[in-house]
């Protein structure tokens, strides 16, 4: 019998190839996610901050509505991710997301895209939009590094088609009078190069309101810094040789993994890149760490573990496991009075379970309805705290459950023990 492929467990993970473990996977009909606008640098004043940084606007979500057609909706829901820029030759848009990561292992980076025109002419504009593309930011105990990879389409009217990537940046300049920080424009229209072999034609369609889903996969060696390729739709690339923007660590960005999409407009009309999801995975763990995981030590020792959480028991707890079922039948019981009570025109305080409050003259009569209810919601703690071991003997056992040992329901559920 052949077993199903592992991410078919979720079907929406059964289109892409992750690794291992599965960092994030960012589908946007449930929300941003995390994602925002990349703002740049600034101290004093936010006028400090480089000018390209600042008109970089807030990504959205969006059902990729149209004029003509109505609402297109993503690869397979009703929102994706939008990168918009704003009407001007050159201009470009971003969307980030940062996280750390916990071991410097191959990663994969994964998302189904799309990128079109503003649909304000009736023609093809398939030149309009410049490019799309992503990066990473990332550092280790050694340096910064920061691997540019981006779909060229057009440039300055002409037809591209081919991907490039970066491995120079503008100067870095101080901001604000303690030079506390300091930016670069790492995004600069300049120092693209092209990529050998890297030519590609995708499908654009007909006209601006035609959208086609594209697939883009890249694969980074975080232990070494360095490119292992990647693969739009049915290309796979190779890049032996391939190298990234590369600066000495910075003192306060230790782990750091950050991941940018961006795009950029060749004409005076919006650019659009949608996103449908992003899923960012990672290799597997060390032996070391499999062993731990499997429930061993380092030394191969077995860690004895609970259902709970899977972390060590305790001595005094392992003693303890053996009466938790007459802790839960003792607790039964309580409750089982604990209504009788109420029902008999006894109240209780909310959020604890079986302690007497005053009764007023209206609880009495049984018009304060509303404070009996309030009464028979469930307690604000744990129930680990209702289920903790118990001494012997009826007075500290229904002290645990918070009915006071010389108190009219501890003797009542006493009798009913019986």
């Amino acid at each position: 019998m052949v077993s199903a492929h592992a991410t078919h467990g979720d079907p929406r993970l059964s289109r892409f190839d992750p690794l291992s473990r599965v960092i994030y996977f960012d589908d946007f009909d449930q929300g941003m996610n995390g994602w925002t606008a990349l703002v740049g640098n600034y101290e004093g004043s936010i006028d400090t901050m480089t000018r390209s940084y600042a008109r970089h606007t807030q990504p959205m979500l969006s059902q990729i509505t149209h004029w003509d057609s109505g609402t297109h909706g993503s690869f397979d829901g009703t929102y994706a991710l939008k990168i918009a820029t704003r009407p001007i030759p050159g201009e470009r848009n971003t969307a980030i997301k940062r996280i750390t990561f916990r071991k410097a292992s191959r990663i994969r980076v994964e998302t189904y895209f799309a990128f079109k025109p503003e649909a304000n002419e009736l023609k093809l504009s398939d030149l309009d939009v410049r490019s799309v593309g992503l990066l990473f930011d990332l550092q280790d105990g050694k340096e910064r590094v920061m691997p540019h990879l981006r779909y060229l389409n057009a440039l300055d009217g002409q037809r591209m088609n081919k991907w490039q990537f970066k491995q120079r940046s503008t100067p870095f300049r101080a901001i604000g009078s303690r030079s506390e920080t300091v930016t670069h424009d790492h995004l600069s229209p300049q120092d693209w190069e092209d990529i050998p072999g890297a030519a590609q034609k995708l499908c654009y369609n007909e006209i601006p309101t035609k959208i086609n889903w594209h697939y883009l996969r890249f694969d980074f060696e975080l232990a070494s810094m360095r490119w292992l390729g990647f693969q739009c739709n049915d290309q796979v690339f190779d890049c032996p040789g391939i190298e990234s923007i590369s600066i000495p660590a910075m003192p306060n960005l230790a782990c750091m993994l950050n991941l940018v999409f961006f795009c950029e407009s060749d004409t005076s009309k919006r650019a659009f890149f949608y996103l449908d999801s992003v899923l960012l995975s990672g290799a597997a763990r060390s032996a070391h760490f499999a062993a731990l995981r499997a429930g061993e030590t380092a030394s191969g020792e077995r860690i004895h573990r609970d259902a709970g959480g899977g972390r060590g028991l305790r001595a005094a707890h392992r003693a303890n496991l053996g009466r938790r079922r007459a802790m839960l039948r003792a607790f039964l019981v309580a409750q089982h009075h604990r209504r009788a009570l109420v029902g008999g025109g006894i109240a209780f305080a909310e959020g604890r379970i079986g302690i007497p409050a005053p009764v007023g003259e209206g609880d009495a009569a049984g018009s304060d309805r509303r404070g009996i209810q309030r009464g028979l919601r469930q307690p604000d703690w744990s129930p680990d705290v209702v289920l903790q071991p118990l001494q012997q003997g009826g007075r500290s056992r229904f002290r645990r459950l918070g009915l006071g040992a010389g108190s009219h329901a501890a003797r009542g559920v006493a009798h009913h023990r019986g």
